[in-house]
C-alpha cells in the first residue's frame, strides 16, 4: 500500500471511529492531515486524552504548558496522533 493509500485508509478509520464512539463525537475536534499522517486536534484536558488513548490503543505523553498558558498533550497510536489542547480558564474545551 502506498503512503497516500495508507493515509486515506487511516483517515477513513478515524472518521468511522468517531462515528461509532459517542464520547469522541461529542468532543470538539478537527481531523486533519499533517505530512501524510492523520492527526486529530481535540479541545479538552485529561478526560479527552484518556478517552482517545483507549479508543486508538495509544500512548499518552506527558502534558506541557506553553508560554501562553495553553496545555498540550499528545496521544500517539499506530494510525493517528491526537493533540489535546486546553486553553487557560477552559474546563475541558474552548
Amino acid at each position: 500500500m502506498s503512503d497516500t493509500e495508507q493515509m486515506v485508509a487511516d483517515y477513513a478509520w478515524v472518521k468511522a471511529l468517531i462515528a461509532r464512539r459517542t464520547d469522541l463525537a461529542l468532543m470538539r475536534h478537527r481531523v486533519k492531515e499533517i505530512d501524510g499522517h492523520v492527526a486529530v486536534e481535540v479541545d479538552g484536558a485529561h478526560y479527552e486524552a484518556r478517552a482517545w488513548r483507549a479508543a486508538i490503543d495509544g500512548r499518552i505523553y506527558p502534558s506541557h504548558i506553553d508560554v501562553h498558558g495553553i496545555r498540550h498533550q499528545l496521544v500517539i497510536g499506530s494510525r493517528v496522533s491526537v493533540h489535546v489542547v486546553q486553553h487557560p480558564g477552559a474546563r475541558g474545551d474552548l
